[in-house]
């Protein structure tokens, strides 16, 4: 060891000569001037140890430089010492018979690596002998090691004029850089075959000197910005205080102003005092809406009385009966409030449009309220508030104001009463919408009633007092969502016979949005059925779950909506589990399968993760459930789970149940799950190994696309972080959708799994991600398949800005794996989920670039099944079960 030392330090001069070819002139007349001599090619090298022997001086290496290290192409040309990484370009010009004789890959390094390894010496002299190909080596040595780039004291380079190879250099772009850099061009010789050698050498403190005069001049140019800086900013200073000035006198005008107006506005306020006596005279209404609005009265008044004996007999329906009286008070009283306001408002609206029946924003308002859709109607408020004051706004707070009146919310309903008459001069659409409502709640009270001929009568005159464009069945669409909604089923589902009867066999789309409504109100039938059977067995209130279910699916982002109730702490493990039974059934009802059969599966989860009384009465629900949506496999499981609770069966001997059970179910089980039962089975088969060197690091297994159905075949989340946990692996689940991340987060914990889980786009977290990375479960952006819910389309639009497109699978997984070429470990594997290959092998679906890609860049595969893919690094070795 000090032997080698003693002589580093003695080494004055050391020459590395690159593509130094079968023989070379060295100096060795000089005991302190070493040479190391660079070639690719084996027989070169082994023609230079021939040549020099055991002499200390010579040093061989049999490498292949390049611009990055990795695997790179290798051509042999006929004329050897022309062999290169690059193709032929303009040297057939001069060598018309040299040719490629072969092609391999090999590894290359960087100038960088083989600088790192060379000993000290005083002076470093580096000949390049690689025409074409110096200026790519330099440049990459200068951006990623400039230390080493400047200890090169002279440089010896085999250049030509012409592009010798297909993208290679030329010597005017090689001087052009090098002059950049401060080398000046000492000597140039002109060799054979158009070849040049030039020789460029730096003085090393002119290039420190040019260094420090540039930073000065930086220096003094930052000074002189700040200077000018400095002068904005007092002229502003100046300005500000001018400006504040003026403020003052204005401040002090307004006053007065403000002084003076209160003075009209309390003799206005007298003449409204007087104004609102005069209502007979003011004429918002027609005459029709007005003798009709004393008809609704004098119901009002009868459906009191009636409702007085009918209260001891139903608390449901008394309840139900008592808003329906007060709502339609109200809104009496807000009519005739509009009815005493003689003049109308003189506020002008600047730029106020007529009608504006274009606006979507006002033709989603009209069809909510068509449709009784009142909490989604009064969710439009939001986007109200932004408009500019003119007539779409006040038809927009119009039927605002009639959506909170009809839900109840008196407060808000006055608010936007407000808006609308303030907007408008014509109050009669407002007055009108009330006038509808009047209705609308008097249906509801003679359908409570069971006076089913007067409560279709005012459903009819509940939407045909408008002007808005409607189907000839929104009378009846109206109809079945109150009735529904007020638990009264047989006349819901009797209405919608009677529509389907109606329309003809070839309105498909008709009919498909009739049989719709006639899910929701099954699930409005199970939801009283439910409540009745468990009354005894549960202090969960039903109802209220409900309402707060139905509001959710009334919010723009449902899903979002569904996080914030049921996330909530001080829900009870009971009161989420029926709020997942709810949800399932709405999910059903709006046909979507996947969700529903998702969230039994949540309610499952807390049944087994959590203590809960009376858990037969809760499988029964369960098992339901899974029936009338034909889920036959799991209503068996809900079956098996819930006899094996029976206490006659010993403990022992239930344990042998439910392994004999879960043999049996195995196989389809496994044809079932998706890619990553390809990445359990191989962790399972190969488990990791601890790095003797750093024992304290754990491998880390990465999830990109978090489950979001918890559906027979998926899962994934909770399956691969139960097996991290086994092998003691970190484990990170990465979506793009918040509700996810939320729900892998909330059920990792209810299962005591740790883990991490991440709310980002997949292919920015594995970028951002220091590595290495041991195992990848990639399986994030869907591929278009044509058959995608709204609701899972509707998510990509609001985080990804478009609906599920197939270019942006292809690219958000081909950015995923050109990390993973460079950050997965040696020994790591990453599965692609949802890829295979089509009849033409070529690779489809989520893997169609990533694969390939993957290959390319030194993978193989290891394993493709269950429409998936695993691979590794060649050097891998390949043992699954």
């Amino acid at each position: 060891m000090n032997e080698q030392a003693d002589k580093n330090n003695k080494i004055n001069t050391l020459t590395v000569v690159v593509g130094a070819g079968e023989s070379c002139n060295c100096d060795l007349s000089d005991n302190n001037q070493h040479y190391v001599l660079v070639d690719a090619r084996s027989d070169a090298i082994h023609s230079l140890n021939e040549q020099f022997g055991n002499n200390e001086q010579i040093t061989t290496r049999q490498v292949c430089l390049t611009p990055e290290s990795g695997r790179s192409s290798f051509y042999h040309y006929s004329l050897p010492e022309f062999s290169s990484t690059l193709k032929l370009g303009e040297f057939t010009r001069y060598l018309p018979g040299l040719t490629v004789t072969g092609n391999e890959f090999v590894s290359g390094i960087t100038l960088s690596q083989l600088i790192s390894d060379l000993p000290h010496a005083k002076v470093l002299q580096l000949n390049l002998e690689l025409p074409g190909q110096e200026l790519d080596l330099l440049q990459a040595l200068k951006d990623h090691d400039p230390d080493s780039f400047n200890i090169i004291d002279k440089l010896t380079i085999t250049t030509s004029e012409q592009r010798l190879y297909e993208q290679g250099n030329t010597s005017d772009e090689l001087g052009t850089w090098l002059e950049q850099q401060g080398y000046e061009l000492s000597q140039s010789e002109t060799k054979e075959f158009s070849l040049l050698e030039q020789t460029w050498q730096v003085d090393k403190k002119q290039l420190q000197i040019s260094a420090l005069i540039a930073e000065r001049d930086e220096a003094v140019a930052q000074a002189s910005d700040f200077s000018n800086e400095l002068e904005q900013l007092r002229n502003e200073r100046d300005e500000a205080v001018a400006h504040a000035s003026s403020m003052n006198e204005r401040r002090e005008q307004t006053e007065t102003e403000r002084d003076e107006f209160l003075e009209r506005f309390s003799c206005i306020q007298e003449d409204l005092k007087k104004v609102k006596k005069e209502r007979d005279t003011f004429q918002v209404l027609s005459d029709d809406v007005k003798d009709q609005l004393v008809i609704a009265q004098r119901e009002l008044e009868q459906n009191s009385r009636q409702f007085e004996s009918l209260k001891k007999d139903n608390e449901f329906t008394s309840r139900n009966i008592i808003k329906e009286l007060a709502k339609v008070g109200y809104q009496i009283e807000l009519i005739n409030t509009l009815l005493q306001n003689k003049q109308p408002s003189q506020k002008k609206v600047a730029g106020a449009r007529k009608g504006n029946e274009g606006s979507p924003l006002l033709y989603e308002a009209q069809q909510f309220w068509l449709e009784g859709e009142w909490y989604k109607l009064v969710a439009l408020a939001t986007k109200a508030e932004g408009l500019p004051p003119n007539t779409e706004k006040a038809q927009l707070a119009a039927f605002i104001t009639s959506g909170y009146a009809q839900i109840g919310d008196e407060g808000n309903a006055q608010t936007w009463s407000v808006v609308a008459t303030e907007l408008s001069s014509d109050k009669q659409q407002l007055a009108q919408l009330l006038y509808c409502n009047v209705n609308n709640s008097l249906a509801r009270l003679y359908a409570l009633q069971g006076d089913t001929q007067k409560a279709i009568q005012h459903f009819q005159l509940s939407v045909a007092s408008t002007n808005i464009r409607k189907s000839p069945d929104a009378d009846k669409i109206r109809a079945v969502k109150e009735v529904t909604s007020l638990g009264l089923i047989d006349l819901a589902i009797d209405i919608t016979d009677e529509m389907l009867g109606s329309v003809a066999f070839h309105q498909r789309n008709t009919q498909t949005a009739i049989k719709r409504m006639q899910s929701e109100i099954r699930a409005a039938q199970k939801r009283l059925e439910l409540a009745d059977r468990t009354a005894v067995v549960t202090t969960t209130d039903l109802a209220r779950l409900w309402q707060v279910v139905d509001k959710c699916f009334d919010s723009p982002d449902v899903q979002d909506a569904i996080d914030q109730q049921l996330l909530k702490e001080d829900w009870t493990n009971e009161d989420k589990f029926y709020l997942c039974i709810a949800i399932a059934e709405k999910m059903n009802s709006h046909q979507d399968r996947l969700q529903a059969i998702s969230w039994i599966n949540q309610a499952r989860l807390f049944l087994t993760s959590t203590k809960m009384d009376n858990t037969e009465v809760k499988y029964r629900e369960l098992t339901e459930l899974a029936a009338r949506i034909e889920q036959p496999a799991l209503v068996i499981d809900l079956s098996v789970e819930s006899n094996l609770l029976s206490p006659s069966i010993e403990s022992d001997q239930k344990e042998k149940l439910k392994e004999t059970y879960r043999n049996l179910r195995a196989p389809n089980e496994k044809i079932q799950q998706h890619g990553h039962d390809l990445l359990i089975d191989y962790l399972k088969a190969n488990p990791h190994k601890k790095d003797s060197r750093n024992s304290k690091k754990k491998p880390v297994l990465i999830e990109v696309g978090t489950t979001r159905e918890n559906v027979p075949g998926q899962g994934s989340t909770l399956q691969l972080a139960a097996l991290a946990h086994e092998q003691s692996i970190q484990f990170i689940s990465v979506d793009m959708d918040p509700h996810n991340s939320r729900w892998a987060k909330f059920n990792m914990e209810l299962m005591q799994l740790p883990g991490e889980t991440v709310n980002q786009k997949g292919e920015d977290f594995l970028a951002e991600f220091p590595g290495p990375i041991e195992y990848v479960f990639l399986d994030a952006y869907d591929f278009d398949h044509g058959n995608h819910s709204d609701l899972r389309q509707q998510r990509y639009q609001k985080y990804l800005g478009s609906n599920i497109d197939e270019v942006q699978c292809h690219k958000m997984h081909l950015d995923c794996a050109k990390t993973l070429a460079k950050k997965l470990s040696p020994e790591g594997v990453v599965c692609v989920d949802d890829t295979w290959q089509d009849e033409k092998g070529y690779w489809t679906a989520k893997g169609t670039l990533a694969v390939p890609y993957l290959l390319e860049n030194g993978f193989k595969v290891i394993e493709a099944r269950n429409r998936a893919v695993l691979l590794a690094r060649e050097s891998t070795p390949q043992s699954v079960s």
